[in-house]
């Protein structure tokens, strides 16, 4: 090819031109035509197949990236709302917290004085209880006291009339009047 290239340009040369053959004004005319329906040609070839696949790509690309820029803003919004929606359950969360808190104390509160109540009145029953028992005792023995004393009395009174006494008898016979009671006192609690 360059080898026809070559003759052809040394036959154009034998004919008397010289020089670049683009530069030929007889030939002009023709170039510039046939370059001009090149130009068309390939301008007409570009819009019909070549522009419309481009556009096609970019329309895609930018769907495509539109698509993933509201899908991600999209995203970005639900992960705020579940962002808000999860601090605001730890702020109830904490509230409930504090609330519970606040009833357990408040109900312990009220157990403790109960139970001081139900012991308090616990102890004053027992307290009442054993109260009302050493009052019975102390009624008891004042009872025995006097039947002690009574019988005492009875018996040294016996003994006083049925004769006439000294000093020292009636001591000794107190003394056996005692010893009765302590004999008879004893049997009687028995």
């Amino acid at each position: 090819m360059i080898s026809v290239a070559h003759a052809s340009e040394g036959a154009h040369a034998a004919s008397g031109g010289g020089g670049l053959p683009q530069f030929d004004a007889s030939t002009f005319s023709s170039q510039f035509f046939w370059t001009l329906v090149s130009f068309l040609a390939l301008l007409f070839l570009l819009n019909k197949y070549v522009i419309p696949a481009i556009n096609r790509v970019l329309d895609a690309r930018e769907k495509t990236i539109s698509g993933d820029l509201s899908n991600a803003e999209n995203m970005k919004k639900e992960a705020q709302q579940v962002l808000a929606d999860y601090q605001a359950k730890l702020r109830d969360s904490a509230k409930k917290a504090e609330q519970t808190l606040a009833d357990a104390q408040k109900e312990a509160a009220q157990n403790r004085e109960q139970a001081l109540k139900e012991l308090n009145a616990e102890l004053q029953k027992k307290q009442d209880s054993a109260t009302e028992a050493i009052e019975q005792a102390k009624r008891k023995a004042i009872e025995e006291v006097k039947v002690v004393a009574a019988d005492l009395a009875i018996i040294t009174t016996q003994k006083l009339i049925s004769k006439s006494v000294t000093k020292t008898e009636a001591n000794k016979m107190v003394t056996e009047a005692i010893s009765e009671m302590e004999s008879a006192g004893s049997k009687a609690l028995n």
